[in-house]
Parts: C-alpha cells; sequence; structure tokens
C-alpha cells in the first residue's frame, strides 16, 4: 500500500535478495523489470490490463532468471485505484495468475498496512509541496475527499480476503508498518519468500532501522512541506492526463 515503508522494504531487505526486480530509484529503468510490470497493470493511466504484454513479460523473466527459484516486485503503484475500480490489481493478479504453470509457479502477494488515520496523515503531508495554501480546511477537504473517493481502498480486511481469493490463504503474507523494525517480523518476511533467514545477501541480518520519518515528528505530528511548484504541475498532469510526470 502507499505510505506504508515500501521504500525501507525496498532499500534495506528486498534489494539484498536474489530475484529483486525492483522497484526502486537505485535501479537504472532500462534493468527494471519490476516497472516494466508496472506499466502493464490497470494503474498509472491504465484502465485494463496488458495481457498481450504480461504473457511475454512473464516469458522474459523466466529467460533472464534462469536458475532463481523466485522472483520479487515491489511497488506501491500496484495498489493504486483507477477510474473503474478500487482494487484494480486483483484482476491483475488474476490473469497473472492464467499464465503460471500450476504445477511450478506460485504466486505470492505480501501487503504491508498502517494504521488508516496516520497512512492519512501521512499522504497529505507528502501532499502539502502540491499546496500553494495549507490550511485546517485544506486537510479536512483533503481527508474528506480521499474517503469519499476510495473509502473501500482502506478497507485491509476486504483487502485481505480479495488476495485469498486469487492467491490462496497460503499465498498472502500480512505486515503492519508499525511492526517493520522487529526482527522476527522481518524473518517472516523472508521465509515468506523462500530466502534464508539468517543472511541477508551475502552478510548477516543486521537488526533493521527505519530511517528517520522527515514527514512524522511526534506520535501525531507531521510536517507541512514548502510549497513547490515543480510538485503542483506533478500533481495537476496526474490528474489531468491520468499520468505520471
Amino acid at each position: 500500500m502507499h505510505k506504508c515503508a515500501s521504500t525501507f522494504l525496498q532499500m534495506q531487505v528486498l534489494n539484498h535478495l536474489p530475484g529483486y526486480l525492483g522497484v526502486h530509484h537505485r535501479v537504472n529503468n532500462e534493468n527494471d523489470l519490476g516497472w516494466e510490470l508496472v506499466l502493464l497493470a490497470p494503474v498509472h493511466g491504465r484502465l485494463q490490463t496488458d495481457s498481450k504484454g504480461l504473457e511475454q513479460w512473464i516469458e522474459n523473466v523466466r529467460v533472464r532468471n534462469r536458475g532463481l527459484g523466485r522472483v520479487i516486485v515491489s511497488s506501491e503503484l500496484l495498489c493504486q485505484a483507477n477510474a473503474l475500480s478500487n482494487r484494480p490489481v486483483l484482476d491483475f493478479l488474476d490473469t497473472f495468475n492464467s499464465f503460471l504453470d500450476p504445477e511450478r509457479d506460485k504466486l505470492k502477494v505480501i501487503l504491508v498496512i498502517r494504521n488508516q488515520a496516520h497512512l492519512l496523515a501521512s499522504s497529505f503531508s507528502q501532499s502539502s509541496s502540491e499546496m500553494p495554501v495549507v490550511s485546517l480546511f485544506t486537510f479536512q477537504k483533503y481527508i474528506k475527499k480521499s474517503l469519499e473517493r476510495h473509502y473501500e481502498s482502506y478497507n485491509w480486511y476486504n483487502w485481505y480476503e480479495s488476495l485469498v481469493r486469487v492467491c490462496g490463504l497460503d499465498g498472502v503474507k500480512v505486515l503492519l508498518v508499525e511492526e517493520l523494525n522487529d526482527n522476527e517480523v522481518v524473518d517472516e518476511l523472508l521465509r515468506f519468500v523462500q530466502s534464508d533467514t539468517s543472511t541477508i545477501g551475502n552478510g548477516p541480518l543486521q537488526t533493521l532501522r527505519k530511517e528517520e520519518n522527515v514527514k512524522r515528528k511526534g506520535s501525531n505530528v507531521w510536517t507541512i512541506q514548502r510549497y513547490n511548484r515543480i510538485s503542483h504541475a506533478r500533481a495537476l498532469v496526474t490528474v489531468v492526463f491520468n499520468r505520471y510526470w
């Protein structure tokens, strides 16, 4: 999910595992098969899954990662709503499953969630750089609009239930953002992706600490970002053209 420590997991955990395909800013786009997958999903401006492209992507991954027991993709964009559905990724995963060999392949999903009020506050903090004027009124308007448009997107039980229907009970792992600094939770994640729980890469698994959250300054305090014209322009492009810049 967005605002659920995806960068932390990508940079400090998944990036050290064989078979990780992105997405994060240290992976060149030309080598980022994870980003290619996102572009085939019904998010990021697309309303329907590119089925033909997805089938070809799976074949390309098989060829380029021959010999690996599994591959891993991570992107919060896959959890986005679009104009047709609050959870379009479910149909995408269903199509993905249809191209797999049930005798040798298993699709698994890691769902990272957090307290919804904290998620919305963090989201507003990040979006505040796109707002020329920030006030209590703009905060209330932002929260109201988010809940009216995508209320179901914040229903974690429905997310879990729907994912289990697609991937099976043993194919879904739920993690809480508030527990990600616990090594036992990281061990559970590594077991789920069938990786050695004693190592990340070639080194020992050290106690993982989330980087200081620059937006959150206290248990219930978030910062307001300075207005940024470029961020504002990017937001307008997203709203008007349904594209990311």
